[in-house]
């Protein structure tokens, strides 16, 4: 059941992932260190389903600079490279499938980021950016929300 799980998150983060757009502007580096760090997963909504909390406590999204690796306990779910704008409002991700099957997809995001708070909600593969936060089934749009982990 854990491995189907797995596969599922890991097939609609791929489907969600594609070529890194230009910005409208560069982020500072102020803006980009608060986008750094590991990240615990605390919901997880993939077209319209719902993940419990056993499907995601061993989630982890660990950012460094513009590369993103996915994981769940050991294992490496997805990595992506991402660029992102938070000029625009809703300020927005791209994310680019960086390694496997899936290098080179491209998934377009919006977020929000408040303190150690963070939530996105992403189109999977050839999908439009979502315009709202939301995940409704059969719009090819996921949602999650994390928490950054604290240094140790």
């Amino acid at each position: 059941m854990r491995h189907h799980i797995r596969w599922a998150f890991a097939v609609a983060l791929a489907a969600a992932t594609g070529q890194i757009a230009l910005f409208a502007a560069e982020p500072t580096a102020e803006q980009t260190a608060a986008m750094r760090g590991t990240w615990e997963i605390t919901s997880l909504i993939v077209d319209g389903n719902m993940f419990g909390p056993d499907q995601i406590e061993k989630m982890r999204r660990v950012v460094k600079d513009n590369h993103v690796v996915w994981s769940d306990g050991d294992k490496t779910l997805l990595e992506t490279d991402i660029a992102f704008d938070p000029t625009k409002s809703p300020m927005t991700l791209d994310s680019v499938v960086s390694a496997g099957d899936q290098r080179g997809n491209k998934m377009l995001a919006i977020y929000e980021l408040r303190g150690d708070e963070l939530r996105v909600c992403f189109g999977h593969f050839d999908k439009p950016r979502p315009t709202a936060f939301e995940s409704v089934g059969g719009q090819g749009q996921s949602m999650f929300t994390a928490r950054r982990v604290a240094a140790q």
